[in-house]
């Protein structure tokens, strides 16, 4: 049977398809592979990293506001309860050495951040979305109570909330930074 398998292969080895055939089948090979060529991988991973991109930007963008409409919510809030001073005094420094275990300064550097005709009436500790703060208590020239908020912003997430004015359940709220610190007044 060795001699029959020998014929055999033989035979088929000298078969040969024509050079016609054989360049239209490869021709039509890379016509096909083109086709396929978008869902390369390479192209995919682009694809993949540009909607990662925009999909962070979006984010990235949109969380200072939300955080500031979260600590505009907290200010007024807490404005609302209207809790007594811890330490009275009548003015920043009083107030600051009072508040001893905050280690930054309550007032702020910019004079004009503050409405004119404001009288501290004293300050408690508290916290803005986690991070410890002062309570300033106020009033202004009219006799309506004001609360100021102090928070170190440097290196915490304070530091992305957007400056602004806000209003929440009547309250006005105005949020600023200055030297490192979060500002936010509650009238």
């Amino acid at each position: 049977m060795n001699a029959l398998d020998d014929k055999i292969r033989d035979y088929y080895r000298a078969q040969r398809m024509p050079d016609e055939r054989v360049a239209g089948i490869l021709a039509a090979a890379r016509r096909e592979n083109r086709r396929v060529l978008w869902f390369h991988p390479y192209r995919l991973a682009a694809a993949a990293a540009l909607v990662l991109l925009l999909g962070g930007a979006t984010l990235w963008w949109g969380v200072p506001r939300a955080l500031a409409g979260r600590v505009a919510a907290e200010v007024a809030q807490t404005h609302l309860k209207a809790y007594a001073p811890e330490v009275v005094g009548d003015c920043f420094d009083r107030v600051g050495a009072g508040l001893d275990r905050l280690d930054f300064p309550l007032k702020p550097s910019l004079e004009a951040a503050l409405p004119e005709g404001l009288t501290v009436l004293g300050g408690r500790y508290c916290t803005v979305q986690g991070e410890p703060a002062a309570q300033i208590l106020m009033v202004d020239a009219e006799g309506r109570r004001c609360t100021l908020f102090v928070a170190l912003s440097d290196d915490t997430r304070l530091a992305r909330v957007r400056a602004g004015e806000y209003e929440i359940n009547g309250v006005r709220v105005h949020i600023w930074h200055d030297a490192g610190r979060l500002f936010a007044m509650a009238v």
